[in-house]
């Protein structure tokens, strides 16, 4: 059933992607990576302690060729970086929630391709609150990152990375 579910939400991003229904386009994208840019944009940029932090990625292709796109049902690697004062040099990962643990490791490995024209998006959002702890007040910095084929065969797997997106959660 959860791979029917899948395989179901993997064809209607494709029909998306392939039509044209796109999301407005972020207006930061992050650095090009072979035939890719991915951003990563979110609703709001100031949340209340408790409500739902929702953030979108979006893939696009900007070669001026067809690309394959292999979808995970992973879909992207996170990381959110929790609120730490500035002077610290480097700031601790937020922690997964059950519900990020249970997300995060079952389906693994299981993957999806599909044509991604020229110029097309993908959109994906996730619901950060609901995946990672952040019950602390501050400023979390996000950044998304994924793994897409190569180019060439005998070339490594692009790492392609979104631009990076500061949320802040507020006291109630």
């Amino acid at each position: 059933m959860l791979r029917e579910s899948a395989v179901i939400a993997a064809l209607v991003l494709s029909v998306l992607a392939q039509t044209g229904a796109q999301p407005e386009g972020p207006a930061r994208w992050g650095k090009r990576s072979g035939p890719f840019q991915l951003a990563i944009v979110s609703d709001r940029e100031e949340y209340k302690l408790g409500e739902a932090v929702r953030v979108t990625a979006v893939l696009k292709n900007v070669a001026s060729y067809p690309v394959l796109h292999e979808e995970s049902l992973v879909f992207y690697s996170i990381d959110i970086r929790v609120p730490f004062p500035e002077w610290m040099p480097s700031r601790p990962q937020a922690k997964l929630t059950s519900e990020g643990e249970r997300a995060a490791h079952p389906l693994r490995g299981n993957g999806l391709g599909m044509t991604l024209r020229p110029g097309r998006e993908i959109a994906h959002e996730d619901e950060l609150s609901k995946l990672y702890d952040m019950s602390v007040p501050g400023k979390y910095r996000i950044v998304y990152s994924c793994k897409e084929p190569p180019e060439a065969a005998g070339e490594p797997a692009l790492t392609v990375v979104s631009n990076e997106l500061t949320v802040t959660v507020l006291q109630k």
